[in-house]
């Protein structure tokens, strides 16, 4: 299974009612709610994502992707923080909900100890950002600082690719 990464579109799928109630509570208190879930998301997922890593510091999966094991907790974690800070959410925060958070944190404390292991995330070539690591100082022919130089102003300068 490959790592997700948790959209507002995944949220109002897998949680429609109150993705709906908290979006309407958010509009009818003029915020911002696409700007609002946004931050959301990228906050629980980045603290999941410090669960998942752990303190030895685990390989992760792409930005804003959290292993499939860890989504539903991550949904959770995602509803409670939406309710917390969207007017009128309050609400819908109740015991079973918070209870469902406290199962959440000590479901992510497992995770990070290694009592619950989560999919690695892809690491193959084809899975990687392309990145092109630039030269500094030189070329290919010659690149600088490494090459040697005899001393011989007119031998290096032959060899160090230069055009007199």
């Amino acid at each position: 299974m490959t790592w997700s990464t948790i959209t507002a579109a995944l949220l109002e799928r897998r949680m429609p009612t109150d993705y709906k109630t908290l979006q309407k509570a958010a509009v009818a208190a003029k915020m911002d709610w696409d700007t609002t879930v946004s931050e959301v998301i990228e906050n629980v997922v980045n603290m999941v994502r410090g669960y998942v890593s752990g303190p030895d510091k685990k390989p992760l999966g792409a930005a804003g992707s959290v292993p499939p094991e860890c989504v539903a907790v991550t949904i959770t974690l995602l509803r409670l923080e939406l309710i917390a800070i969207i007017p009128g959410g309050v609400n819908l925060a109740d015991d079973l909900r918070r209870s469902m958070e406290k199962r959440a944190h000590e479901y992510l404390a497992l995770v990070a100890k290694g009592t619950i292991g989560t999919t690695p995330p892809d690491t193959s070539p084809a899975s990687q950002p392309v990145s092109v690591d630039p030269l500094v100082g030189g070329d290919l022919a010659n690149p600088w600082p490494d090459t040697p130089y005899s001393g011989n102003s007119a031998t290096d300068d032959q060899n160090s690719g230069w055009v007199n």
